[in-house]
């Protein structure tokens, strides 16, 4: 109303530039908690540990193969035996017997996930492919290898020659730790799914090679000048087949997994 069009352009900008950016809602959600938090307490400081972390993610195999990764944190924390037991996971939720909205959409991103023909115009039905063994499948990609780990410890326990063992890493039962150890410790894909990736949180960019360089040649400037290349392959994880493989873009050097 005033004639200030480029102040209000740019007071508008300030705001649209953070829609659909989910790294600036979160931001923006944990602070505003913090601070309400802090003052209905009386307490000072950051409330979480970590900051939030936002991965891309290929279509495809890299997102399987992350999919089945968050799906076994349950698992991994104790809260649960079976994945299909915790209700806060679409997969969880996918397995519900009642039929609801819920269900159907956690089923139908499943079938997403499992889906290899991404011809147009000749893909089955979501209800198809679950019908169709995609409930077998992912669930035998969970159990695989999502088995416990066990170390012996030599301080807990009274007699040095008697080593006390303990579980380290929660999860199902753990029955080829002697392979792994033969293999110097590369894990195949599914004793991947057991640990902590570091890649999957830390990776910046996750996906095939052709991919992680796609994104690496669209954001350019934010790289050093020196750097010539995106993607680095993942240490530490023994692949199926070459074209399984999955390139990031950071070359992590240090407790990738653990």
């Amino acid at each position: 109303a005033d004639g200030a069009d480029k102040a209000a352009a740019d007071l508008k900008k300030k705001f649209t530039c953070r829609m659909h950016d989910l790294s600036e809602f979160m931001k923006g959600l944990k602070q505003r908690f913090t601070q309400w938090f802090n003052g209905a307490h009386g307490r000072r400081g950051t409330l979480w540990e970590g900051r939030f972390k936002s991965v891309l993610v290929q279509d495809g195999y890299a997102a399987r193969v992350i999919a089945a990764y968050i799906d076994l944190n349950p698992i991994r924390a104790g809260m649960v035996t079976n994945p299909e037991d915790y209700k806060w996971c679409s997969y969880g939720e996918a397995m519900q017997p009642k039929s609801n909205a819920g269900r159907t959409k956690a089923r139908d991103g499943v079938c997403r996930l499992l889906a290899t023909n991404e011809e147009i115009g000749n893909q089955p039905t979501e209800q198809q492919v679950w019908n169709n063994g995609a409930a077998d499948h992912y669930r035998m990609m969970l159990f695989a290898d999502g088995e416990e780990v066990f170390a012996e410890d030599m301080h807990a326990s009274d007699m040095p020659d008697q080593p006390k063992i303990r579980r380290v890493k929660r999860g199902f039962k753990r029955k080829n730790v002697q392979m792994v150890l033969a293999r110097g410790g590369t894990l195949s894909f599914g004793e991947t799914m057991r640990c902590r990736v570091r890649y999957f949180s830390d990776g910046m960019t996750v996906g095939s090679r052709k991919f992680v360089e796609q994104v690496f040649n669209r954001t350019r400037d934010r790289f050093g000048k020196n750097r010539k290349t995106g993607a680095r392959p993942m240490r530490g994880v023994r692949w199926k087949q070459r074209d399984d493989r999955i390139y990031s873009m950071r070359q992590l050097k240090e407790h990738v997994i653990e």
